[in-house]
């Protein structure tokens, strides 16, 4: 319920939306002066009418959005992405705040709008700002795909704000972003891929392994890096997918994870050959509990 206090020759509507993140009630206020002329009963109903609707307005609001994107954004990190989110994306996301924060972390979320976003990342397009350019190099901007990184962190950080009643919109919906540079994916032929693995005949029995797997099963490097023993299966010449390992600073090195997506867990069945190739690589390890590494993987990230 919106209270009235007269203000001078005014009125001002106080409405109350909620808690902010500190537990303080949050208190909107809106300012609305009758014109000269109105009598008292036409103040009355006006008066009525724009309580209303500034309650309406205010509804919904259950948390303040007067606070500063950069305080939210470390809010939305130990709240949603630590808890929620593959650690690998989150530690992408914190190495856009730097920018982020210098060009909106000063400013209020209710008060960021779609030209503010838009400045920020028309900014990243600019020459210079690609600092990772070599010396010799014709001064840059980031490319599209990392530009377009950033308006996903910036927008996931407002979809929440969204999503906890602190905003009606995502200013973001509203921002132009550069054309995608799709770049035709440089693949081995089948000579090539043959040429290659006749040179790996030469390399250690480690390298051998990673790379013939690589190559007759198509998986990730963390899906490899994420094989154990007891992922193949030598009866019957199949390779079960369950797992990655993966390297993050935040985590201190290794880690083992699930596989990107569900869809990502599955068997392979693949040639006797590689399988001939594992055995002679686990006799070679035959030293290892439980016929896996103690770090939990097959390969470690000293392949690459």
């Amino acid at each position: 319920m919106a209270r009235i206090v007269k203000r001078g020759k005014g009125y001002q509507i106080r409405v109350s939306d909620g808690y902010t993140s500190n537990g303080k009630q949050n208190i909107r206020t809106k300012t609305w002066t009758p014109k000269a002329g109105m009598t008292e009963n036409q103040i009355n109903k006006e008066l009525t009418k724009q309580s209303v609707l500034f309650e309406q307005q205010c509804h919904g609001l259950s948390e303040s959005a007067n606070i500063k994107f950069e305080t939210f954004a470390k809010q939305w990190f130990k709240e949603y992405a630590e808890p929620k989110l593959r650690v690998r994306t989150v530690d992408r996301y914190k190495q856009y705040t730097a920018r982020t924060y210098a060009a909106i972390g000063s400013m209020r979320l209710d008060k960021i709008t779609p030209c503010h976003i838009q400045s920020f990342i028309n900014n990243l397009q600019e020459p210079g700002v690609n600092k990772k350019a070599e010396a010799d190099e014709k001064p840059k901007g980031l490319s599209p795909g990392t530009v377009r990184n950033y308006l996903s962190f910036i927008s996931t950080i407002f979809d929440y704000a969204v999503r906890m009643n602190m905003l009606k919109d995502n200013p973001c919906s509203r921002v132009s972003l550069p054309p995608r540079n799709y770049k035709q994916r440089d693949c081995y032929t089948l000579e090539e891929a043959q040429k290659f693995l006749k040179f790996m005949q030469f390399e250690p029995l480690m390298y051998q392994v990673f790379f013939t797997l690589a190559i007759y099963g198509g998986l990730r490097k963390g899906e490899l890096l994420g094989l154990e023993w007891k992922d193949i299966d030598f009866d019957s010449n199949i390779i079960s997918i369950c797992r990655t390992s993966l390297y993050s600073k935040s985590k201190g090195g290794s880690f083992t994870d699930t596989t990107k997506t569900q869809s990502s867990q599955r068997s392979l069945k693949l040639p006797t050959g590689i399988f001939d190739l594992l055995r002679r690589y686990k006799k070679s390890n035959s030293r290892s509990n439980a016929l896996k590494w103690v770090t939990g993987g097959l390969i470690r990230t000293g392949c690459l």
